[in-house]
């Protein structure tokens, strides 16, 4: 069952059609080592259904935003700065929610 914090837009899937569509990666592989982790780690989250991390959400937006800075031809710069925001909005709230749990 998927993390109640982790909204369906912001499921590893679909970050990594998202990541894909853009062109910045092309196979499951290229989308793990994105996210700062070994190859395999996105099929086996995927399969044990786990949410994206807190800190490969980190990971993941602080290397696309390389990207960003490397210069993207500009329809692909301005989705790739959207995503980026909803990367981040997403790790904001996993913060929040851990902290909001901490607290009880």
């Amino acid at each position: 069952m998927l993390n109640s914090c982790m909204k369906e837009k912001t499921s590893l899937q679909h970050l990594y059609q998202k990541f894909q569509s853009l062109g910045l990666v092309q196979t499951q592989d290229d989308f793990s080592r994105l996210c700062g982790r070994n190859p395999t780690w996105f099929s086996s989250l995927k399969a044990r259904r786990i949410p994206l991390s807190t800190a490969a959400a980190i990971t993941l937006h602080m290397r696309l935003a390389e990207y960003i800075d490397g210069g993207l031809n500009p329809t692909v710069q301005v989705l790739a700065e959207e995503l980026s925001d909803e990367i981040m909005q997403f790790a904001r709230s996993r913060c929040n929610r851990k902290r909001e749990l901490d607290e009880c």
